[in-house]
Parts: C-alpha cells; sequence; structure tokens
C-alpha cells in the first residue's frame, strides 16, 4: 500500500467551480476583487477529462478543488458518480480527492460520497472551530450548527453502513482567531470518531489535522511558522496515532512518520 504522502502529492486538479459560499479571511476567495472571471465547469468538459485521465503506475487523483468550495456545483453528485464509475478498476491506482467546507454536505451527497468507498482514500473538512463565536470570525458565510450536523451525520451513516472508507480529514489551520481551541477541537472529535469507529483492516484512518497557515508573502510565511511552533509546543501537540483515529501537526516528516 502506498505512503499516504504519496497520495497527497500525487493528483490532477480539477477545479469544477471556482465560486464559494464563504469569505474565510486567510482564502483569496476573500480578497479576490473579483479578478478572476467564476462559473461552473459543464458536464461535458468533465466527462471529457475523467474518460481521458492519465494512467499511470502510482497512485494519481482527480482532486476536485483548488479555490472553489466543489459541492456549490449543482452537479457535483452527478460528477462524483461518473468519475467513480469510470475510475473504479481493478489496478487501484487512480482514485478520488476534495477539500470541502462541509457546509453544503448534504445526506444525499454524504451516500454519494460513500457509495465511493475505497475510491476516495481521504477527503478533507476544513472546520477552524469548535465554538460557534470562533466559526463566525473564521467561516464568514458559513452556519456553525448546520456544518457540524453536517459532518456529524457523515460519521454516523459511514458507521451505519459499516464502511471503513472514505476516511476523513477535520482540518483547523492554527491563526490568532482560534489557536486558544485546539485542544478542545482535538478532544471533541477524538471522542467523536471513537464512538464511530468500524473496525477493520484499512490504511487510512480520519485525521485530527491541526495545520499551519500558508501565505504567497515569504516574510509573513515565517512569522506564520514561527507562531505555529509556538502554539504547538505550547498545547502540547505532537502527531499520535490512536487506533481509532490520527492527530497531526506539519512537523518534519509527520506524515511519513504517520503512516509508518
Amino acid at each position: 500500500m502506498q505512503n499516504y504522502l504519496d497520495y497527497r502529492l500525487q493528483y490532477t486538479l480539477v477545479e469544477i467551480t471556482n465560486y464559494c459560499n464563504l469569505k474565510c479571511p486567510m482564502c483569496p476567495q476573500a480578497f479576490d476583487g473579483g479578478m478572476c472571471e467564476k462559473g461552473f465547469m459543464d458536464f461535458k468538459t468533465f466527462k471529457n477529462i475523467v474518460d481521458n485521465f492519465p494512467r499511470k503506475q502510482k497512485p494519481n487523483a482527480l482532486k476536485l478543488f483548488w479555490l472553489g468550495e466543489p459541492m456549490l456545483h449543482p452537479d457535483f453528485n452527478k460528477f462524483l458518480k461518473y468519475a467513480s464509475e469510470k475510475l473504479n478498476n481493478p489496478r487501484g491506482y487512480e482514485y478520488i480527492t476534495f477539500d470541502s467546507n462541509a457546509t453544503l454536505l448534504t445526506k444525499e451527497i454524504t451516500d454519494t460520497i460513500l457509495d465511493a468507498g475505497d475510491l476516495i482514500p481521504l477527503f478533507t473538512l476544513s472546520l477552524d472551530a469548535i465554538k460557534e463565536e470562533t466559526y463566525k470570525k473564521i467561516r464568514i458565510g458559513g452556519n456553525f450548527n448546520k456544518t457540524m450536523e453536517n459532518v456529524k451525520y457523515f460519521f454516523k451513516r459511514r458507521h451505519e453502513r459499516g464502511l471503513l472508507y472514505p476516511a476523513v480529514m477535520l482540518q483547523f489551520i492554527v491563526m490568532d482567531k482560534n489557536h486558544t481551541e485546539i485542544l478542545e477541537f482535538i478532544e471533541f472529535w477524538k471522542d467523536f470518531l471513537k464512538k464511530h469507529f468500524v473496525p477493520g483492516l484499512r490504511h487510512h484512518k480520519d485525521i485530527i489535522w491541526i495545520k499551519r497557515m500558508d501565505t504567497p508573502d515569504p516574510k509573513e510565511q515565517q512569522n506564520l511558522n514561527e507562531f505555529y511552533a509556538t502554539k504547538l509546543k505550547e498545547y502540547n501537540i505532537k502527531s499520535q496515532d490512536l487506533g481509532w483515529c490520527r492527530i497531526g501537526a506539519e512537523i518534519s516528516n509527520d506524515l511519513r512518520d504517520m503512516d509508518g
């Protein structure tokens, strides 16, 4: 089985929409000023991409995300179903992944994702908070209670169906607005995931991912790196495998160490 880091680094990025329903301060969506024309990919174009997806002798993802919220596309379910049917082959090299803010993770979309099984070995849900007042400052335009309901339903439904996959990365980007609740975020999801864990042989586990904030400005990135490292030390955040999930942080070789 390939290392998790290999899965993250090998992908073909397909932005099915660059619209987003949130205006998070750390994202270009909050300040792009309309510089980039926005739209939704049509199914014909998507079908052509999937039908001609590059075949490689190593893992290669169809990544349905860049700056937009993929579930905002009115045909997200249709796109995901088609890709799942087309890429589901015995070689196991092709797979699907994406990031989402989970605000539009409906019950129907949840079942479509679960139907894909291990063809989606891991996808990311970006949350960044465990308290409503903090969420409102970061995930601007989102509904905290609805989002939490959506995420919890996904895990409950996966447990109900007795499925090992897809695994989920619950992402928390560390910043000055939320760092005081890192431990509470970890504890809440650690306990929740334990209650909805399906035992079985799996390579990927759900990950509670404590992430560094990124910026294109080198000087600002250095400041962010120092802030991040300080908070990891202050709260004693370390990567660990709990058996039913993993806790991860961006320190040297973390992901490779976590996957062994």
